[in-house]
């Protein structure tokens, strides 16, 4: 009989079942019901048909069929740049479709978004608590620290690595596919080399340390890696599947089960951090020898990461620096397998061009791989046709707006490059075809014809970009130059289309390219001696290339001819009102002087020859008379051959407003970003490198996009200036001689600088520059002559009038006796200027003006005296005639005002 007691555990426990199963249905039906249809504050931004009640929009599984169903979204659902869509369990997500949305969540607005806290659980068991999972100001310091790390010039000197480890690839692949070939099987699966391949690398060129993963296939790392790519049981999958219903992140409540995959990843995981702590405790140990300049040395010189976190960062870099590459070249061979005719026309490239694999010897530079166009075509096209990471995830953490929609705290969004990559809008008609040719069009080396450089997310964009995107580019173009200039490559199943499956960061192809491998002997048409090499081509080109460059001269000189402008007039007298077109007989100058036919390429980005022509053309027209520290262009090319920073700032410059190369524009910006920060290192030590820093402070850049980096670069060249002797006095004996000019001219455009950004600078007005001022040199342009003169008052009053030390806020007390006397001075300069001045030098003017007022009438609201009263009045309305006249001077200005330095601007 049962007892009273047993009756009421029952009656509680199906009491508990039934209130447990109520609020689980009333769960579900919120979720699948309620929420979506009558209370999502998102109802008004479109969402796809077809929603099931378990499964979402999502009517196939496995990343692959999703990735397809958010690009026919994208092409079939009308919408402003956002589209609504419910994951499986019906849990509401956003997808940004356009470039404006993009610019919002990357760029204006980057800081409200972050990796949601489950993802960042999740993957942390595979990349640690690096960069890639920092947010806000943590992420920022140490992106800071971690950049020359990834260094354009830094990279440029990792070629020859990469170059070794591709080799070295596909000398032990013919071994392979020799004893395969015994055995009447040919097929190799690329993922297993091209892992362990990617794995080398990372290790030796951005840790300093050498896995030896490639000889050995059972390497430590390897398994551990391997272990971490576990794909969820069928158990796991159900619960998974469960757990969908209740949260919008299942995959993170997965891995807190105890299940035995999610017992091996974490025993994997920690296995990959003692190997990590172990390299960094080496690399600690011999931190007070010679620099490598690999990551982790970097990182530990930088001082900005504890012991811990030098591990995460390595855990970082070796998961997502081998995993995406590894992806990527995957996806490369999966291409040029399916398309046999690019993967010949490649593999010709590379024989005309590069040295044998045979020569083991035979050293590759990073201008023999960026020089060759049809590789950077194929590289490109493979990062935009397949993205190694398809999707990525952010949630707003605070009520923001995208798009103009009003996004509340918590909204998630996907981000997709595998949809944006591939976007007709963006792309055109073609997008969905893989076709390397857009690249190779004219002026498309870089951008492939995108219509926004948001429609290339490959590496994302804005502030979270990735870091590494120059190290992977270089290292993907490496691998696929040697294993397609050794082999013929062919799907084992030509006809297959390869699906793609999730990878530790990424996704990758489903089996991993399971291609056959023919080893090719053949020709290279390289020439190898003791001292040089000679390639083929360069002995066919006098005829063709010459024929070549001269049309390009002559379609400049055509160009240049139609704008109908008057030629550059004597330097010594230029006036801003009229700015002149450079000769055009400068880029006709001897053969060691030209621009090279081929262009220039810094990194992965290219500039054709007739573009560089034309970009010099505008600086030294519109932009050199506004700052004259350069030599004239027809020497301007050979002048800045040890100084990339000099001239790739003079390029990027003159691109500030030409709208048709906005893409190469924001390219370049990152580039010429990274060269000026490095002024900053000891080794930098040259006039040309003060030059370009104070052509950066003359005109900035958008750096960090909200930014105005001029004070930080002015404080390098300041260093620089020490560094380089500018700062002694009575050295108006270095000034003798031509050299003597551009030093004379650089340093007093930093004095300028200085005032104008209200810094008093290092180099004073020693007597070598006093006698400047007394008597002006004939090739001392008018302009800068003024400009110091100007640059002597400003300076003379900030110090007088805004730096007493008697007063608690700087400010002098009393100081309506001295600013009469300033009133005087500037009298006097406008009597001996105002004839021959620019319009842009009249607004420095009108600008000093308007700050000694404001000195004038600063703290002037507490005094009570009525003399002071009136006195206050008067310099009130004379900084309201001076701001008056400032405008109308900057309205006479017209077309020229988009020339002027942003810092005359600025200074009205």
């Amino acid at each position: 009989m049962i007892s009273p007691l047993w009756d009421t555990l029952v009656a509680n426990a199906v009491a508990v079942i039934l209130t447990i199963s109520s609020l689980l249905l009333v769960s579900v039906i919120y979720k699948t019901i309620l929420y979506p249809e009558f209370l999502t504050p998102l109802r008004d931004i479109p969402t796809p048909p077809n929603r099931s009640l378990l499964r979402g929009n999502y009517l196939q599984s496995g990343s692959d069929s999703l990735l397809n169903c958010l690009r026919h979204w994208s092409a079939t659902v009308p919408n402003q740049g956002l589209i609504r869509y419910y994951q499986t369990g019906n849990s509401e997500r956003l997808l940004a479709t356009s470039p404006e949305a993009l610019n919002d969540i990357l760029v204006v607005r980057e800081s409200h978004f972050a990796k949601p806290k489950a993802v960042k659980g999740r993957l942390s068991y595979i990349t640690g608590n690096g960069l890639l999972l920092a947010e806000g100001e943590v992420h920022r310091i140490q992106r800071k620290a971690l950049m020359p790390a990834f260094a354009f010039r830094h990279i440029k000197a990792l070629y020859p690595i990469f170059w070794s480890k591709a080799t070295g690839l596909t000398e032990l692949l013919k071994p392979e596919i020799q004893s395969k070939k015994e055995q009447g099987d040919q097929v190799i699966e690329v993922r297993a080399w091209s892992t362990r391949a990617t794995l080398d690398i990372i290790g030796l060129a951005g840790m300093g340390c050498d896995f030896e993963s490639l000889k050995d296939p059972n390497n430590h790392l390897v398994r551990q890696y391997r272990q971490l790519r576990q794909e969820p049981s069928r158990k796991e999958s159900l619960i998974l599947f469960v757990l969908s219903l209740f949260s919008r992140y299942p995959n993170s409540l997965l891995s807190r089960f105890p299940t035995q995959r999610v017992k091996q990843i974490r025993a994997a995981s920690d296995r990959i951090r003692q190997a990590c702590t172990e390299v960094v405790a080496t690399k600690k140990r011999e931190l007070g020898q010679e620099k490598n300049g690999d990551i982790i040395d970097i990182a530990l010189r930088s001082e900005v990461f504890s012991d811990a976190n030098l591990v995460d960062q390595m855990m970082t870099f070796l998961a997502a620096g081998h995993g995406t590459t590894s992806h990527a070249l995957q996806w490369a061979i999966y291409a040029l397998c399916k398309h046999p005719e690019m993967q010949t026309r490649l593999r010709q490239e590379l024989r005309d061009n590069l040295p044998s694999l045979s020569n083991r010897e035979a050293s590759v530079s990073a201008e023999d791989i960026d020089g060759l166009p049809y590789l950077h075509a194929v590289c490109s096209e493979t990062l935009r046709f397949y993205p190694p990471v398809p999707t990525t995830v952010r949630e707003a953490v605070q009520d923001t707006t995208v798009a103009g929609y009003r996004i509340p705290r918590g909204t998630s969004f996907a981000i997709a490059p595998g949809v944006i990559n591939l976007n007709p809008e963006l792309w055109g008609p073609d997008a969905g075809e893989f076709n390397p040719e857009r690249w190779m069009k004219e002026g498309c080396a870089n951008s492939g014809g995108v219509k926004s450089h948001h429609g290339f997310l490959t590496f994302l964009q804005g502030p979270r970009s990735c870091i590494g995107a120059t190290f992977a580019k270089a290292e993907l173009a490496c691998l696929v130059a040697a294993l397609v200039g050794r082999f013929r490559l062919e799907l084992e199943s030509p006809h297959k289309e390869e699906e793609m499956k999730k990878q530790g960061v990424g996704s990758a192809p489903a089996d991993g390219v399971r291609a056959k491998f023919e080893v090719i002997e053949g020709c290279w048409r390289v020439i190898e001696t003791s001292n040089f090499r000679l390639h083929a081509r360069d002995a066919q080109r006098p005829t063709r290339r010459l024929e070549e460059v001269e049309q390009e001269l002559e379609q400049i000189k055509r160009d240049r001819a139609d704008q109908r402008q008057p030629q550059r007039p004597n330097p010594d007298n230029i006036e801003l009102a009229d700015v002149p077109v450079t000769d055009t007989s400068v880029i006709e100058v001897s053969p060691d002087v030209a621009i090279h036919s081929n262009g220039k390429a810094i990194g992965m980005v290219h500039v054709p020859s007739t573009l560089i022509g034309v970009l010099l053309d505008e600086y030294f027209t519109h932009y050199d008379a506004l700052c004259p520290i350069l030599p004239r262009v027809g020497v301007f090319v050979k002048y800045s051959d040890s100084c990339p920073l000099l001239f790739w700032t003079v390029l990027v410059t003159a691109m500030r407003r030409k709208s048709e190369h906005r893409e190469l524009y924001s390219s370049l910006v990152d580039v010429v970003q990274t060269m000026a920060f490095e002024a900053a290192s000891p080794q930098h030590k040259s006039l040309l490198t003060l030059q370009g820093l104070l052509l950066l402070c003359y005109w900035p850049l958008p750096f960090r996009r909200n930014e105005d980096p001029s004070h930080s670069l002015l404080a390098i060249a300041t260093h620089l200036g020490l560094r380089l002797g500018l700062h002694r006095p009575h050295h108006r004996a270095d000034f003798e001689g031509s050299s003597s000019e551009d030093n004379t001219t650089t340093i007093l455009k930093r004095i300028t600088l200085s005032a104008q950004l209200g810094l008093p600078p290092t180099a004073r007005l020693d007597p070598g520059l006093l006698e400047i001022l007394a008597a002006k040199p004939r090739w001392l342009p008018d302009t800068l002559y003024f400009q110091l003169h100007l640059a002597r008052r400003a300076l003379s009053i900030t110090l007088t009038l805004g730096c007493s030390e008697t007063s608690a806020t700087g400010l002098l007390k009393e100081p309506d006796p001295f600013i009469r006397n300033f009133e005087t001075d500037f009298q006097a300069l406008d009597y001996q200027f105002s004839p021959s001045w620019s319009p842009a030098d009249q607004i420095l003017f009108l600008g000093c003006r308007i700050m000694l007022y404001t000195f004038a009438l600063a703290d002037r609201g507490k005094w009570k005296d009525s003399l002071q009263h009136e006195t206050s009045s008067h310099w009130l309305i004379r900084a309201y005639l001076t701001a008056t006249t400032t405008i109308q001077a900057a309205s006479s200005m017209k077309s020229y005002l988009i020339y002027a330095p942003a810092r005359s601007i600025r200074s009205s």
